[in-house]
C-alpha cells in the first residue's frame, strides 16, 4: 500500500487572510518518476553539439570539407543573435561566412538546392596547406 506522499493526490491548503482566500495546491509526483540527471545531460549535450559552430580541428571526420545544412545555419544565427530568424537572408549568409573564417575555415560556400532553387546549406572547407589542393583527380 502506498503512503500518502507517494500518490498523485492533490493536497490543498486553504486559509482566510483578511477576507482573501489563499488556495495553494500541491501535486507531488510519484517516487522514481523523475528522469535521471545523466539522461537529461546527454540530451542537452547532443543539442549543444548541434548548436555549436563547427571548428576545423575538432570535427569527428578528417575530411577537408564539412556540409552545414541550412537549418543548422539558421539555428546558429538565432543562437548567436538571440533572434527567431525564419529565412536565410543575405545578412545570415554574410554572418555565417565571416564566422566561418573567424573560427579557422578557409572557405564558406552556400550551395543551392537544384529542385527548389533555395539554399541547401553551406560547405565549409579547410584552409589550403602549401603544396596541397582541394581538387581531386578521378
Amino acid at each position: 500500500m502506498k503512503q500518502a506522499y507517494q500518490t498523485n493526490a492533490d493536497l490543498q491548503d486553504i486559509r482566510v487572510v483578511k477576507r482573501i482566500h489563499l488556495i495553494r495546491s500541491i501535486k507531488p509526483t510519484e517516487a522514481g518518476v523523475l528522469k535521471h540527471s545523466n539522461t537529461v545531460g546527454a540530451e542537452q549535450r547532443a543539442k549543444r553539439e548541434r548548436s555549436v559552430f563547427p571548428v576545423p580541428g575538432k570535427m569527428k571526420t578528417s575530411d577537408d570539407a564539412f556540409f552545414c545544412a541550412i537549418e543548422r545555419v539558421l539555428a546558429l544565427f538565432n543562437k548567436h543573435h538571440r533572434k527567431n530568424q525564419k529565412k536565410v537572408t543575405s545578412i545570415v549568409k554574410s554572418w555565417f561566412e565571416q564566422e566561418a573564417l573567424r573560427v579557422g575555415w578557409g572557405e564558406a560556400i552556400f550551395l543551392p538546392d537544384t529542385q527548389t532553387g533555395r539554399s541547401a546549406g553551406c560547405m565549409l572547407r579547410t584552409p589550403m596547406k602549401k603544396g596541397s589542393s582541394h581538387v581531386t583527380n578521378h
